[in-house]
């Protein structure tokens, strides 16, 4: 009986240890998880990619420093590569103040190959997740409305993998993978060892296949329209297909999805045209293209409320010197700068009209 009696009592200390050992480990993952979502720890080990290309996880990295320095963004860009290289935040911001529309502040989302459809899943479950804009500024152009891009590429992506599965379960694992920097490091020690057994840096300024950006997320287009031209670049491609009336239905149907997200979160969304080089447009399949994508958005966006800015006004000669572009689709550095200061001016009357 005195054996039966103390029994309890002797499970007590090992109870409490194991209570004691799990609230140690606990605090040990959330000491690393904060300290892991630091600049320190960031600038010092080598960059995880969890996501198709490096190019997100340095730009979510971007964004968050951003907003912990000068708080929300105001505007967030969105779309491919043509938006990365078309729009300088500051320049925009700056141009927006000038022309009455007050202080706001700006981050580029531009990443390569998003065309919608995989710039809805990135709306979704980065942006959207990452920070609450007021608006967002989405960059389209007559390709990338037409493209049934299905995203294959995101197979590349630990996340982006999961997100194409569809499968709840699959949808929890890829928001806790997004969510958790432990998660995301993981294989981080193997990539240092290497790197320091070769006497290399362990964190690279710019990791293989990252396209530069800075610190807002404009990533300049260095190699003027004249080398392009003489190099025969694919990018120098022209319209050759005939308008019919299906082919925008998949990109308007993203479009709306788009709208819809943003609204769920109360964020404006914002339609902008990506100017394109006149010459791409210099058969006649490209002119009467033109017309029918400016007519199909222009009621599209009526229909949805949604504002469209377009600096050509319709005519797509007006954003036309050379200078202005790297090739067809991307601008230069004068490009982007003259882009930023006339969507900024279309968008400051945006901000004094009732919401």
């Amino acid at each position: 009986m005195t054996s039966a009696a103390a029994e309890p009592s002797m499970s007590r200390p090992w109870g409490r240890g194991l209570w004691i050992s799990a609230a140690l480990l606990l605090a040990m993952l959330i000491a690393a998880e904060a300290a892991l979502r630091t600049s320190f720890v960031f600038e010092r080990l080598p960059m995880p990619r969890p996501y198709y290309t490096y190019d997100v996880t340095r730009r979510v990295h971007y964004l968050t420093e951003l907003e912990r320095v000068h708080g929300p963004i105001d505007v967030l860009f969105v779309g491919s590569s043509a938006v990365r290289a078309g729009f300088k935040p500051p320049q925009f911001d700056k141009a927006v103040k000038a022309a009455g529309g007050g202080r706001v502040l700006s981050f580029n989302g531009g990443l390569s190959k998003m065309y919608p459809g995989t710039a809805r899943l990135y709306l979704a479950h980065v942006w959207l997740e990452q920070t609450k804009p007021r608006f967002v500024l989405h960059g389209i152009r007559p390709n990338e409305l037409v493209s049934g891009s299905s995203g294959s590429f995101l197979k590349n992506g630990a996340i982006e993998s999961l997100w194409l599965e569809r499968a709840p379960l699959a949808m929890l694992e890829a928001r806790l993978l997004g969510a958790s920097k432990l998660l995301q490091y993981r294989g981080t020690l193997n990539m240092s060892l290497e790197r320091w057994s070769a006497d290399k840096p362990l964190h690279a300024a710019r990791e293989r296949g990252e396209m530069g950006t800075d610190s807002r997320g404009y990533g300049r287009e260095k190699t003027p329209l004249r080398i392009t031209r003489k190099r025969h670049s694919r990018r120098l491609w022209l319209y050759r297909k005939m308008p019919n009336a299906k082919q925008y239905e998949r990109g308007l149907a993203v479009l709306e999805a788009m709208r819809a997200e943003c609204e769920r979160h109360g964020v404006q969304y914002v339609l902008v045209h990506l100017p394109e080089h006149p010459d791409r447009y210099a058969r006649e399949q490209g002119g009467m293209l033109w017309q029918d994508y400016q007519a199909r958005v222009h009621t599209w966006a009526a229909a949805h409320h949604v504002p469209f800015i377009d600096v050509t006004h319709g005519d797509f000669h007006r954003f036309g010197a050379d200078e202005l572009y790297s090739d067809y689709h991307h601008l230069s550095l004068r490009g982007a700068e003259r882009l930023s200061e006339l969507v900024a001016k279309d968008f400051a009357k945006l901000l004094s009209e009732p919401r």
